[in-house]
């Protein structure tokens, strides 16, 4: 449903004004709309006696597992950079593909540098859990196991973005930390703050120096820190009566 909601506005604002396929403010906008649609669409089908605030998991977390989820994802950023470079060499990007890279990472001026950090660094990261880690994850983990909601979650979130095969695969050891992180946690707040970190380190290089190389030594340092803070939230997550009262919400 998602999906088709933001082809159908991407299309149509595209066919006003050529180019919105790739403008990610225009992108970013459209996947608020869209989720905001289905978020009500599925409380009022499904969840028409719980507040937004529950469906959404909005549990105040114990701070360091918020802080510790952000280095999760600023941990695992580099890896999945270094990962997508390695396919990129075997599978290269098509001239097409090369060309609305650079038109959207090339903006020429100050305004145009914040809209785009803000919007796939803020907006879309937030926008994107509130609906997958929030909207969906919470429903479907009544009475079912952690495991399926965790690889049914980060399966949609992959295939949802669209993204080119060669990248399928990092996006997707990506979401299944997040997805993880929101389980343990039982709030969406720490995974939000892991995708925040996570697509800041891909992003803010790339807009402020215009490079995106990660040697692999920075890669493999990032993906051992990333695995200590998640030890850590696992640790946490079985002490914290916080935690704990936050995931027996989850049912």
């Amino acid at each position: 449903m998602v999906a088709i909601l933001l082809g159908v506005m991407i299309a149509i604002i595209d066919a006003v004004h050529p180019g919105a396929l790739i403008d990610v403010v225009t992108v970013a906008t459209c996947k608020l709309l869209a989720y905001s649609v289905v978020l009500f669409a599925l409380l009022r089908v499904h969840e028409p006696e719980s507040s937004i605030r529950k469906v959404l998991a909005l549990r105040r977390p114990p701070t360091i597992v918020v802080l510790l989820a952000a280095v999760v994802g600023a941990g695992i950023s580099p890896a999945a950079m270094w990962l997508d470079g390695l396919f990129a060499k075997r599978f290269p990007p098509t001239a097409q593909e090369s060309e609305a890279f650079e038109r959207i990472f090339t903006t020429p001026t100050i305004g145009k540098k914040v809209a785009l950090i803000l919007a796939v660094m803020v907006v879309m990261p937030i926008c994107d859990e509130l609906f997958f880690r929030g909207a969906l994850f919470t429903p479907l983990k009544k009475g079912r196991r952690a495991e399926t909601v965790i690889l049914a979650t980060a399966a949609y979130d992959t295939l949802l973005a669209g993204a080119p095969a060669r990248e399928l695969l990092s996006m997707l050891a990506t979401a299944l930390a997040i997805a993880w992180i929101r389980s343990v946690s039982g709030s969406v707040f720490p995974s939000i703050a892991a995708r925040i970190a996570f697509f800041g380190v891909q992003v803010l290089p790339l807009v402020l120096l215009g490079s995106d190389h990660i040697p692999g030594g920075i890669a493999a340092g990032g993906l051992a820190l990333a695995v200590a803070s998640l030890a850590g939230i696992a640790v946490i997550g079985k002490r914290s009566a916080r935690v704990l009262d936050a995931r027996l919400q989850d049912g």
